[in-house]
């Protein structure tokens, strides 16, 4: 939990320069503070909207297993995908295709899990890579159900963060599930999830 709590800072200065670099407008990601959760109250501590989610998933591996989970629910994505493209284009997202959605959503996540677990690496000097996420649109606790079934068995808990990305005075909802174990490791850093 020390690590992601001196990683989250700068992650969140480099991933607003980031996306607002990318889409071309001043875009604020305010984090609440992190919060360790026990798996079996992960869902209900979402605040989600909605049953059903978008979420970008990636898989850490090296020093550190264990996945990255971003997720948003459809109304607020669509949100997100109405502004910026209003802002390109001066057009709907309705009428775009699903792939375009999904790369945008992927792009987004791409710069928080970047982001992040590059300044795990800085901050503990571990070897750490991640994959690039992959969008996934399912019920939230199908998504969500057997990672905590796993924790819970470990008797870990999991770091969730909410965050709200602000663009052109919107605010949306974004939830960071955090889920790593340190290779090796003992104790509860390195249990199944700082």
């Amino acid at each position: 939990m020390k690590a992601l709590q001196d990683a989250w800072s700068p992650t969140v200065r480099k991933v607003s320069i980031a996306l607002s670099e990318l889409f071309g407008m001043e875009i604020y990601v305010k984090p609440d503070p992190l919060q360790t959760v026990k798996p079996e109250e992960m869902i209900e501590l979402l605040e989600l909207d909605s049953s059903t989610v978008i979420s970008a998933v990636s898989k850490i591996s090296g020093d550190f297993n264990g996945y990255l989970l971003l997720l948003i629910s459809p109304e607020y994505a669509n949100e997100l995908l109405d502004i910026i493209f209003q802002h390109y284009l001066e057009n709907d997202v309705i009428d775009l295709s699903s792939d375009i959605k999904a790369d945008i959503v992927k792009e987004v996540a791409n710069i928080v899990v970047g982001n992040l677990v590059s300044e795990i690496c800085n901050v503990t000097s571990k070897k750490v890579s991640y994959t690039i996420p992959e969008v996934v649109y399912d019920f939230l606790s199908a998504l969500i159900d057997v990672i905590c079934i796993d924790l819970a068995m470990k008797r870990c808990d999991a770091t969730m963060i909410k965050m709200r990305v602000i663009m052109r005075n919107e605010e949306l909802p974004v939830r960071l599930l955090i889920l790593m174990a340190e290779q090796g490791g003992q104790g509860v850093e390195a249990c199944s999830c700082v």
